[in-house]
């Protein structure tokens, strides 16, 4: 593909959504930026959140930053996942309409990673065309990816993404377990895709870090 600009990437990836970016995993965690797994960001140190279901600590799942996502979409802000590791409350918030959730996203200022195990960082890779489903217009792509439309493992649940557009939220980027298993069991994930839903900035139809939902599909 011949060189765009980063307005004509943004388009491709989150308005004709007809692209994608991969999200790999970086060799080595940083000190900061997009991550996944090991300790949380620093501004956590006061105190994880808590389940809503069980009220019990939540675990550090990945934090998503403007290195991943762009700096017009990040807008100097980031955004951390934490999930309930109790199997009963994991299930009982599968999709994005089920309340209270288990697993949250939550916006802060960026923030340095604190002291603990590494993890690794999270690295956006080059745009590609995606692979549309004819009947479902989901994708076809289950890897790690940022854009695009969804790749849904049940379509049971597809209808989250009518759901998510109703409240004003834009599909932001999914996380394959599979791919991540190493780095993903720390959040007692069991294998299976994690979408990650923002509220859409109405001026520009883009994606944002603010007021993220999670929905969970597992195989």
């Amino acid at each position: 593909m011949k060189r765009i600009s980063r307005a004509e990437a943004r388009e491709k990836l989150f308005l004709a959504r007809t692209y994608y970016r991969p999200i790999v995993l970086g060799e080595d965690d940083g000190p900061s930026g997009s991550r996944i797994a090991g300790a949380f960001p620093r501004c956590f140190e006061a105190g994880a959140p808590k389940c809503l279901r069980c009220g019990k600590l939540l675990d550090y799942f990945l934090t998503i930053e403007a290195d991943v996502v762009g700096p017009d979409i990040a807008n100097e802000r980031a955004l951390s996942v934490f999930a309930c590791a109790d199997a009963n409350c994991r299930l009982e918030s599968i999709g994005l309409a089920a309340e209270p959730p288990s697993v949250v996203a939550i916006t802060h200022q960026p923030s340095p990673r604190s002291v603990g195990e590494p993890g690794r960082r999270l690295l956006r890779g080059h745009l590609r065309k995606e692979r549309i489903h004819e009947r479902f217009g989901s994708s076809r792509v289950e890897q790690s990816k940022l854009g695009g439309p969804p790749y849904w493992i049940q379509t049971s649940i597809a209808g989250d993404e009518k759901e998510a557009q109703a409240r004003g939220l834009s599909f932001l980027l999914q996380i394959n377990e599979l791919e991540l298993d190493e780095f993903t069991t720390n959040a007692g994930f069991w294998g299976g895709e994690v979408y990650l839903f923002t509220r859409m900035n109405p001026a520009t139809g883009l994606p944002t870090l603010e007021d993220g939902r999670v929905a969970w599909n597992y195989t």
